[in-house]
């Protein structure tokens, strides 16, 4: 389950730093399918493939909202504050 958190988290993480939310649906489609796979296959218990399900949308989703936050925080830093240029203009008009 860790290692499902944590791939899941690093997808949307990276997902949020490029796109838009409408990106989350197929990736979360995508890692039911896997996952589903990989249940059937290893003869996975039902109860333990929808708690690997949860754990992959939720963290999805997580990573998500981070990614966001790194590109807001990026595009923050950025961008030239109005009080820096404010100063600069008063400096040299006296």
């Amino acid at each position: 389950m860790v290692i499902i958190a944590l791939c899941s988290w690093l997808i949307g993480a990276v997902l949020g730093t490029r796109f838009r939310v409408h990106a989350l649906l197929p990736a979360a489609l995508l890692g039911f399918v896997m996952l589903a796979l990989v249940a059937v296959i290893k003869e996975v218990a039902i109860s333990s493939m929808l708690a690997a399900l949860a754990v992959h949308v939720v963290a999805l989703q997580l990573g998500y909202m981070g990614g966001v936050f790194a590109r807001f925080c990026i595009t923050a830093a950025r961008t030239p504050s109005h009080r820096s240029l404010h100063s600069t203009m008063a400096q040299s008009q006296h």
